[in-house]
C-alpha cells in the first residue's frame, strides 16, 4: 500500500472556443487560467504473486484525488470574424480574479478585473496496473 500528498507546481490551463451565432459571425476566444493551489492525495493498493524465482506477476489499483483552485483567468485572444477585438474589451471582461469570499453583485469598476467566487476544477483519476516482474538475478543463493 502506498499513500501520499500531491502538490501542483505552477498549474495552468488554456481553453479555446469557437462560437457562431448561426449567421456569418464567428467568435474565437482563448482563455488562460493560472496560479492558485493544487493539492491532493494519492493512494495505491496492490498484490504480487511469485510464479518462479525469476518471475512474478502483480496488480495494483491507484487513485489520485486532487482539485485545482485557479487564482486568475485571462482572455488572451478575442477575434470576431478573424479580426482582433481584444483591445475593445474592458478589463473586467478580459481579466478575472477568483476570490474565496466577498460580494459578487455584478458591479464592475472601470479598469479593474472582475471578482468571481473561486472555482474548483477536478484533477482526480482511478487506474489499474497489471504487470510482470522479472528478477534477472534468479533469486539463487550466493556462496
Amino acid at each position: 500500500m502506498v499513500t501520499g500528498i500531491i502538490f501542483g507546481i505552477s498549474p495552468s490551463a488554456t481553453e479555446e472556443y469557437k462560437l457562431s451565432d448561426g449567421t456569418n459571425t464567428t467568435d474565437q476566444i482563448t482563455t488562460y487560467s493560472g496560479g492558485g493551489l493544487q493539492v491532493g492525495f494519492h493512494g495505491a493498493l496492490g498484490l504480487s504473486y511469485t510464479v518462479t524465482n525469476m518471475l512474478s506477476i502483480f496488480g495494483e489499483i491507484t487513485t489520485t484525488l486532487q482539485n485545482w483552485v485557479p487564482a486568475e483567468g485571462l482572455v488572451t485572444t478575442y477575434n470576431v470574424n478573424g479580426v482582433d477585438q481584444l483591445n475593445q474589451l474592458p478589463t473586467y471582461q478580459k481579466q478575472t480574479n477568483y476570490v474565496s469570499s466577498g460580494s459578487f453583485n455584478n458591479t464592475y469598476k472601470p479598469g479593474s478585473p472582475d471578482q468571481e467566487p473561486q472555482i474548483h476544477l477536478p484533477f482526480s483519476s482511478v487506474g489499474i496496473t497489471i504487470g510482470v516482474i522479472i528478477n534477472f538475478t534468479g533469486g539463487g543463493s550466493s556462496k
